[in-house]
């Protein structure tokens, strides 16, 4: 079959996709005449890195356990068992950490920043996290629950932990 465009309508159309072409990898690349702002990342990250294993009383690594990352709030882990982190372990049924406060206190572990699951040795680990103090929490269903709190992260570093379930 052949094109009913003649050969101006094809070069016309051939320098359209051209141009299309040229602005998506000038947008892709961060490279561009024009003075609209870049999307690329030119500097490295500056946060730290947490790596963990989570594990049950008796030393086991726990598979495919949420763990969550709180920015404690007012620059604390403790707190009512209500707010934040309390009211997810309560809500299991499971006790909550003396260190969470009494039921009604307000507060909580904190915000929750970020969350990962444990791999199949337990092992976790959150990249690029800002510079700060935070706490680390996990708890299962007939399992009990894991806390570690005042959790210092530094800016390029990586700070290893171990979540041991009470």
């Amino acid at each position: 079959m052949r094109s009913t465009l003649g050969l101006s309508a094809r070069i016309a159309a051939f320098g359209a996709a051209a141009l299309v072409l040229a602005g998506s990898v000038a947008y892709a690349t961060g490279v561009s005449s024009n003075p609209a702002p870049s999307f690329r990342q030119d500097k490295p990250a500056e946060g730290g890195t947490i790596t963990g294993v989570v594990k049950d009383q008796n030393g086991n690594p726990l598979t495919e356990q949420l763990v969550r990352l709180m920015k404690p709030e007012n620059g604390g882990g403790s707190g009512g068992a209500t707010g934040g982190g309390g009211a997810v372990i309560r809500s299991l049924g499971l006790p909550v950490p003396a260190e969470f406060g009494s039921p009604g206190g307000g507060g909580g572990p904190g915000k929750m920043v970020a969350h990962t699951n444990s791999d199949a040795q337990g092992k976790f680990e959150f990249k690029n996290v800002a510079p700060g103090t935070y706490n680390i929490i996990s708890s299962k269903s007939g399992v009990g629950f894991g806390k570690l709190l005042g959790v210092v992260v530094k800016a390029k570093e990586t700070t290893t932990v171990e979540l041991k379930f009470q």
